[in-house]
């Protein structure tokens, strides 16, 4: 007699592949700027203390190719200064002894399983970057923010993977000089829904990276809609990032990403709309 055959036991699902960048993330703007020096050991610790998911440093390349960061792209004081482009990194150490290179940074980042936002400032150090990230396994956990479509565009034909941003509009102005640029700002705001998601079609972006007064309600819609991610800087009021967070942005970048950091906990839920995976 045949014995019947009992049907197997039913498979476990596979575990689901959640993107990092599929949630609302909260940056440490070089850290967390409000307490410490910028762009210092010190100040990415403080972030992370705090509660950041992803760090942000500013990176500049030395004239002998070596990747720093750096905000600025002048080094010392009065008479005694210097452009960094033009300086080997021994000789900024003189400037600055305690500068740290991208390289430093990248085993911080690693070993407390950070996402990483690399503001590039300067041309031609797009080469040098993906080499050091694909390195150390970083490129899936990185995006690289730019104002120059051109330079995003050569980060996509080096790295497809890399997430890429694109940066838009500055700091209100402290001095004459800059009132005209901030008022050409403010007055393109009404177009951005209309214009911004061609600007990143053609830079090849992920995502706009954008003064937090720049954004609307129709501008985030129009660019989720797009399936383009929204991030907001520099956000250190507690009032506006409540309505950003009520607006839909991706994620805010802040100075002191404590006052953040509640706010996110309360709204943030995973997304599963695809704008991860652009």
């Amino acid at each position: 007699m045949r014995l019947p055959i009992a049907a197997p036991p039913p498979l476990a699902p596979l575990p689901s592949r959640v993107s990092p960048w599929a949630r609302t993330l909260l940056t440490g703007h070089r850290g967390a700027c409000a307490y410490a020096r910028e762009n210092s050991l010190a100040s990415f610790r403080r972030a992370v203390a705090m509660g950041a998911d992803v760090l942000e440093c500013d990176v500049r390349l030395t004239r002998d190719g070596a990747l720093i960061l750096a905000h600025d792209g002048i080094v010392g004081r009065g008479r005694s200064v210097a452009r960094i482009a033009a300086l080997t990194e021994k000789q900024l150490r003189v400037y600055t002894p305690d500068v740290l290179t991208f390289a430093e940074l990248l085993p911080f980042i690693m070993a407390h399983d950070l996402l990483l936002n690399v503001d590039l400032k300067v041309p031609d150090a797009e080469l040098p970057l993906v080499g050091t990230l694909a390195a150390h396994d970083l490129v899936h956990r990185t995006v690289v923010t730019s104002r120059a479509s051109y330079q995003l565009r050569r980060l996509r034909a080096l790295a497809p993977g890399l997430r890429l941003g694109l940066s838009k509009g500055s700091s209100p102005p402290r001095g004459p000089h800059g009132a005209p640029e901030w008022a050409a700002l403010l007055t393109q705001r009404s177009l951005l829904p209309q214009t911004l998601p061609g600007t990143l079609r053609h830079a090849r972006a992920d995502a706009a990276y954008l003064h937090y007064r720049l954004v609307t309600p129709a501008l985030v819609r129009s660019l989720h809609g797009a399936g383009y991610g929204v991030y907001a800087w520099t956000v250190d009021d507690v009032t506006v990032a409540e309505k950003l967070l009520e607006w839909g942005v991706d994620g805010i970048t802040t100075n002191r990403p404590d006052f953040v950091r509640p706010l996110i906990d309360r709204c943030s839920t995973p997304r599963d709309d695809g704008r991860e995976n652009r």
